[in-house]
């Protein structure tokens, strides 16, 4: 899946140049070769200047507690009535019952605490088909 960083437009690796500044979410299966190689799950392209790539991630738990928190392995999100969930198109807006736990997410986040696990108000969640 190669996907534009800002909002989402699938691309092709036709539609990518040499030069061009990606960001890969890549398998933790890798080979010792040297290059090591690996399976892109997930390329971003045409990443802005001042953006923060979003996190791809699956769901791992959803709590039911009243603050809406959602974990995505080493990530905490609380999910608020100011969280934007859409469509990976971004076409459709959803809301909270739409995050499944094994559901693949991008979440873009401007902070995260330094605490262990990490957490954050996501400012934006796009869930995958």
């Amino acid at each position: 899946l190669i996907l534009t960083a800002e909002d989402c437009k699938e691309k092709t690796l036709k539609d990518l140049q040499k030069g061009d500044t990606l960001y890969a979410y890549v398998s933790p299966v890798m080979t010792r070769s040297l290059p090591p190689m690996s399976n892109a799950e997930l390329i971003l392209c045409q990443i802005p200047a001042d953006m923060m790539v979003p996190t791809y991630a699956a769901i791992t738990d959803v709590s039911s507690d009243p603050d809406g928190s959602l974990r995505i392995q080493e990530l905490v999100c609380y999910i608020n009535e100011d969280t934007i969930i859409k469509t990976l198109d971004g076409k459709k807006d959803l809301d909270s019952s739409a995050l499944q736990s094994g559901n693949k997410i991008l979440i873009w986040y401007q902070i995260a605490t330094l605490s262990i696990p990490a957490q954050t108000n996501p400012d934006e969640i796009r869930v995958l088909p």
